[in-house]
């Protein structure tokens, strides 16, 4: 990789040839966000880009992807560029690099300047693995004022610059220790090398957030599909009171005898969300039931997950009083799920309660769980929770495959590390890990208006 990959590298077009120029949105009530972009003439230096914010905007940035391959295992890689901040005491710019894999981005890094009217030569020192396909190159600016760029260079370098601070130097530590004491699958990988290449990538951190690019890269490295990374910023805004609508459980009656829920994905965090997204299931089963219902349909069909607790809790009622899941490492229970009377408990802490438990008139009635190969992590936890029990059957299309446990643990700033931490089994013990398989399979034909898969549940539910 050498500075002629970078098209247009030194704006010597006297354009913005190979660019691409983007920001945000106004400010509320503002009707410009007031950054322009532009290549302007400049003593000594030919052509220069400009980012100029006059108005209500935060951000601005020039852009552009370039290929990257190497055979090496590792490589160091330096971007370097010209900058000037000026007309700004408060203001920001800098360059910055994404390593992408296809769409994903596998790393971050950038690098800040302060305004002092003044050129000056910024680097970003970093490691690209043979798993990088491109590299997104960006010169930004925060804030009002004007940044300049000239002359970015993208090349190997041949050593970095260790200069990790102690306090990121702990953070990380920190962080890997809790994965590798609590990862399932670190033995399915090589961890060792994930872990070096993770302490590589922060040589550089100066502080928490530096090092985010390692943790998640050592989480995605895991390939369990289910262990993830929430940077502090992230997790912020997750358990924030949210107002954004949340699709809530739904229901109705088939015929007289039949009733019909309909349960969608949980993504609350907040604890006014679960305790929304339960209520409204307990209101749906009280307004369903009757002395007339001889079944139920749970239907799972579509559920990607989120937070199996409020699933749990609103249906409680027709799960029924136990133990119905638990999460095993290495032949060892490390986690249980209970439900009992309102209240559902992992191990022995409560984790959600309702405040009035609801009695069905029939609490043995028969079950029928629908799912299918959307429904996945926390919606097979659902599926899950109903295998065993008496009078339950399943219909339907094998699930997802995440049929994983994961742990929660949050790090100093309040980044959370999700780790899948063991397998999920039955109320018997029996491990699962990967597909659910339902008791009967019914294909749901696109051909036809009609739910093939309901109609066997129903069926199955009147004894036909």
């Amino acid at each position: 990789v050498y500075s002629q990959s970078i098209v247009n590298a030194s704006f010597e077009t006297g354009d913005l040839s190979g660019w691409k120029f983007s920001k945000s949105a106004p400010a509320a009530h503002a009707t410009d966000a007031g950054f322009t972009a532009s290549v302007k003439t400049y003593t000594g230096a030919g052509y220069v880009a400009q980012l100029v914010n006059t108005g209500s905007g935060v951000w601005a940035q020039l852009g552009q992807r370039v290929p990257y391959k190497t055979a090496d295992t590792l490589a160091y890689l330096k971007l370097t560029a010209r900058v000037k901040i000026s007309d700004t005491a408060e203001g920001s710019a800098g360059i910055a690099v994404r390593m992408l894999n296809g769409t994903k981005s596998v790393g971050f890094f950038e690098q800040t300047l302060t305004g002092d009217g003044e050129w000056n030569t910024v680097t970003i020192d970093f490691l690209a693995n043979y798993k990088v396909d491109s590299l997104a190159v960006f010169c930004w600016i925060k804030g009002h004022g004007t940044a300049s760029f000239d002359s970015l260079q993208l090349q190997k370098g041949t050593t970095m610059q260790v200069e990790q601070s102690t306090v990121a130097r702990v953070y990380l530590d920190t962080a890997l220790n809790i994965i590798e004491r609590n990862a399932l699958y670190k033995d399915s990988v090589d961890f060792p090398a994930i872990l070096d290449y993770a302490r590589l990538l922060a040589a550089n951190a100066r502080q928490p957030s530096d090092c985010y690019a390692s943790v998640s890269y050592v989480l995605t490295a895991l390939e369990d599909g289910h262990s993830h990374f929430y940077t502090a910023g992230q997790a912020k805004f997750m358990t924030r009171k949210q107002d954004e609508k949340m699709e809530l459980p739904s229901g109705k009656r088939i015929g007289e005898d039949i009733g019909y829920l309909k349960i969608p994905k949980c993504m609350a965090l907040s604890s006014e969300l679960e305790k929304m997204y339960a209520d409204s299931l307990l209101s749906v089963i009280r307004k369903t039931d009757s002395k007339k219902i001889k079944g139920w349909i749970v239907d799972a069909r579509d559920n990607t997950g989120g937070n199996a607790y409020p699933m749990i809790l609103g249906l409680g009622p027709i799960l029924g009083n136990g133990i119905f899941e638990r999460t095993v490492r290495k032949g060892v229970v490390i986690d249980s799920l209970d439900y009992r009377d309102g209240i559902v408990r992992s191990k022995d802490s409560i984790v959600s309660r309702s405040a009035v438990p609801y009695k069905l008139y029939h609490p043995s009635a028969k079950v029928a769980v629908l799912f299918n190969g959307m429904t996945a992590s926390s919606g097979e936890s659902v599926v899950l929770a109903f295998k065993g029990r008496p009078g339950s059957k399943s219909f339907g299309q094998p699930s997802y495959g995440l049929t994983t446990g994961n742990g929660d643990f949050t790090l100093a700033d309040g980044a959370i590390l999700i780790i899948c931490t063991g397998k999920q089994a039955d109320r018997f013990g029996i491990q699962y890990g990967g597909k659910l398989i339902p008791d009967q399979i019914v294909t749901d034909s696109d051909q036809t208006a009609a739910d093939e898969v309901a109609a066997a549940a129903t069926s199955w539910l009147r004894g036909r």
